[in-house]
């Protein structure tokens, strides 16, 4: 088996598009208008787009990988009101985060699997308005 990476990233970018109607993007954004909701997974500007191992446990005959997928929640407007635009990153997020507490697995990953979330949280404003930005680190461990 190669890496299960990929196959994560592709499972978290599914979840997403099963809780949000905001644009979901395999990688960095791509279209010319500004979408006021929007998720990438494997991509944050100037940052990994996850990582992972791999190494041989008991005799060689299973590998335990342990890896990350990174996935990036925006929430941008023209104005400065920043609590409507955090409001709607979190039940973004929220959302994913409840799909994958309901299923360690995320439906891809061995039975053993153990999968964790950490965020991190930025607020920005500018001359073009105001954005809330989550950058959600998915965790995971599995065996093969």
């Amino acid at each position: 088996m190669t890496a299960a990476w990929p196959t994560v990233a592709d499972r978290v970018i599914a979840i997403f598009k099963s809780v949000t109607n905001a644009l979901v993007f395999d990688g960095p954004p791509v279209t010319s208008s500004a979408p006021p909701d929007y998720v990438t997974v494997g991509y944050v500007e100037d940052d990994a787009a996850g990582s992972y191992v791999v190494e041989a446990v008991y005799d060689g005959t299973q590998l335990l990988e342990t890896g990350t997928v990174v996935a990036q929640v925006v929430t941008q407007s023209g104005d400065t009101k920043v609590a409507a635009l955090r409001a709607r990153a979190f039940a973004i997020a929220d959302a994913f985060a409840d799909v994958v507490r309901a299923d360690r697995t995320l439906g891809v990953l061995s039975a053993d699997a153990t999968t964790s979330l950490s965020t991190e949280i930025a607020t920005i404003q500018n001359s073009k308005g105001s954005a809330q930005s989550l950058v959600c680190t998915l965790s995971y461990s599995t065996r093969y």
